[in-house]
């Protein structure tokens, strides 16, 4: 099966950045989400298996495991063919990871995608 990641058409959006199966991932969602909630949803729909601490009252998946880790977190912003890339996760002090996005490019279905990073 070929590998693609999905990208939502327009929008502000929470991002991801994970490595999983030797892979590229980019899972995201609404800004109304956490960056603990996106992650502990990709691993559970992956069947990746995964280890969680509680930090602040909250339980967050650990940010490296056996079949994964995550190497930035931040805010996508997607309008037509243009993404932007910028911000952080406060839970996990991880910032945009550059190199991982280098990384993505070849799995995007579109090819001509303008991507910034701030």
């Amino acid at each position: 099966m070929e590998h693609v990641i999905e990208l939502p058409e327009s929008g502000s959006f929470k991002v991801v950045q994970i490595y999983a199966g030797g892979l590229p991932h980019l899972p995201f969602d609404y800004p109304g989400h956490y960056h603990r909630d996106i992650l502990k949803d990709f691993l559970t729909k992956k069947n990746i298996p995964f280890e969680t601490k509680k930090m602040m009252g909250n339980v967050l998946p650990l940010s490296k495991g056996e079949e994964y880790e995550v190497v930035g977190m931040g805010n996508l912003y997607v309008m037509g063919e243009e993404l932007k890339f910028s911000g952080d996760s406060f839970d996990y002090g991880l910032r945009i990871n550059k190199d991982h996005i280098e990384k993505c490019k070849p799995f995007f279905k579109n090819k001509n995608l303008e991507i910034t990073i701030g």
